[in-house]
């Protein structure tokens, strides 16, 4: 699944790939002494996070960090906030589409 993990109100996003991002999220926060929040996720391979990260390559921080740039938050927001259990609806990049962006839906 690819996610996206905010440090704190306003802060950097981290754009990742876990097949566990709540889990994830608990390994990050363990390190940082700010809070994170699990934004959005989505299912994805490696291929959606490469995009995802290339799309936004001008907002690069270091890592998989970036700035919480206005198009990234209308990313996010299309996605919608992750589910509260994985058995829960999640959204779906379909891996065929020429436009990734485009192809978010939610599925049940």
């Amino acid at each position: 699944m690819i996610y996206f993990i905010q440090c704190g109100p306003g802060g950097p996003i981290k754009i990742g790939n876990s097949v566990a991002p709540r889990e994830r999220l608990k390994a990050l926060q363990h390190a940082c002494p700010y809070e994170l929040t699990l934004l959005a996720c989505c299912d994805g391979f490696a291929s959606r996070e490469l995009w995802a990260q290339e799309r936004f390559a001008p907002h690069h921080i270091r890592g998989e960090w970036y700035h919480p740039a206005p198009e990234i938050m209308r990313l996010i927001a299309e996605i919608g906030p992750p589910p509260a259990s994985p058995v829960d609806s999640v959204a779906v990049w379909a891996e065929t589409s020429r436009n990734p962006q485009k192809d978010i839906r939610r599925t049940k």
